[in-house]
């Protein structure tokens, strides 16, 4: 008899490990998707399904062309850019206003390739979140800092007269 008490063992690691992951990825509100060198779905969280069967009316496949659910060529070519710029190796952010997941909203995708065993990139990760309501407090601490900053500002002039007037 064979003994496969550690293969079993390694199975039962790799399953536990692949629902720890699974569940990392499904227990968020981000969209994730990650997409091969030509633009096709190689996996997708189900919030990111969940928004594309809104847009579309199904989700998509795995090995359909993201690409083809912009809302225009002009998206659809800047979304290539950026699937380009992480396929070339670059990780980044970028911030864009959209409408997918909160209306007049901003959203952040993150890009990140994917490389195999050897560093080469096989792929792209993006990660999508909303950022509207850190958007709009980012803005309304900027307005509230240039109207304090207009107050100091009167502030010194006023304070500089008075200093004139005493001297």
């Amino acid at each position: 008899t064979l003994d496969i008490t550690e293969r079993k063992r390694a199975e039962a690691a790799l399953a536990a490990s692949e629902a720890q992951l699974k569940a990392i990825i499904e227990n968020t509100d981000a969209l994730i998707r990650s997409v091969d060198r030509d633009y096709r779905l190689l996996a997708a969280n189900t919030r990111y399904q969940a928004v594309m069967s809104q847009i579309m009316g199904h989700p998509l496949a795995v090995g359909d062309r993201v690409l083809d659910v912009a809302t225009g060529a002009d998206e659809s070519a800047t979304f290539q850019s950026l699937f380009d710029r992480a396929l070339a190796g670059d990780t980044f952010v970028v911030q864009r206003e959209s409408r997918v997941m909160h209306p007049d909203g901003t959203v952040e995708h993150a890009f990140a390739p994917i490389r195999d065993a050897q560093g080469k990139v096989m792929g792209v990760t993006v990660l999508t979140r909303d950022v509207t309501e850190q958007v709009k407090y980012q803005r309304l601490l900027q307005d509230a800092n240039a109207v304090l900053e207009e107050q100091v500002a009167a502030r010194t002039v006023e304070l500089q007269a008075t200093v004139a007037d005493l001297a």
